[in-house]
């Protein structure tokens, strides 16, 4: 049993998790987006990072919870603060396309998830 000051830490964390998740891949986005050389690798990494999180959205389609859209969205917003190569608005067409491909191809079946 967990008492004092370490209890509201622990309920905080379990409290907080989306929002703390959201701002972690913010700065790994960001980091991502400021490692990528040109703006075809910036493209390919949203685009690859579009789909594995398409693939989360499916994975927890049943268990949804706005924890998941903050961690999403905080991913796209570090990655879009970040990007220096390429067009913004490209970035976000090719990231809410490899999103809907993944979530189609998983839930259609074409892809069997683990």
């Amino acid at each position: 049993m967990i008492h004092g000051k370490k209890a509201v830490a622990a309920m905080n964390l379990a409290d907080y998790w989306g929002e703390i998740l959201a701002i972690v891949l913010l700065i790994i986005g960001f980091i991502l987006a400021v490692a990528s050389g040109s703006a075809v690798i910036s493209y390919a990494v949203i685009l690859f990072a579009g789909m594995i999180l398409g693939r989360l959205w499916y994975k927890f389609r049943n268990t949804l919870k706005l924890g998941w859209v903050l961690v999403i969205l905080g991913f796209l917003a570090g990655y879009i603060l970040g990007s220096q190569y390429g067009n913004r608005a490209i970035i976000i067409i090719f990231f809410v396309g490899g999103f809907v491909l993944s979530y189609a191809t998983h839930k259609g079946k074409v892809i069997k998830g683990l």
